[in-house]
């Protein structure tokens, strides 16, 4: 009879998570299947602001950069007056090293939350654009 040590790693271990790692069902992870749904709700025309928002932050979680940027602006070109958009967007050019690009979605944002009286999200835009104006 062998006994496992279950607090000594397997040096199998490794080699199973590669291998499971190209497997056609690892490629079918939760996130992906929420991506999938996502792009064929925006893609079919019926999607609402909050969809094509979380597919920006999809991409974005995913490092798909250009995909989450061009779902943001598709957004706000749609629905000037979701004002979360902007944040995301800004935060993001941020990380990208756009600070130009990232003051404009803040102060497009600023006008957004201002017309909207939200003033959480305005706070929020306003220390952002303190951060990068620096």
């Amino acid at each position: 009879m062998t006994i496992i040590d279950a607090s000594r790693p397997s040096p199998h271990k490794s080699c199973l998570r590669a291998a499971f790692a190209h497997s056609p069902s690892a490629q079918r992870t939760p996130m992906n299947k929420r991506l999938e749904m996502l792009e064929k709700l925006v893609k079919s025309g019926s999607a609402d602001a909050f969809a094509e928002y979380a597919l920006g932050l999809e991409y974005k979680k995913l490092g798909r950069h250009a995909d989450a940027l061009a779902s943001f602006t598709s957004l706000r070109e749609r629905d000037a007056t979701y004002v979360p958009v902007y944040l995301m967007a800004a935060q993001l050019l941020v990380e990208l090293g756009e600070p130009a690009k990232a003051r404009l979605w803040l102060e497009e944002g600023l006008e957004a939350a201002a017309a909207k009286g939200d003033s959480k999200a305005l706070g929020e835009l306003q220390d952002l654009l303190g951060e990068v104006q620096d």
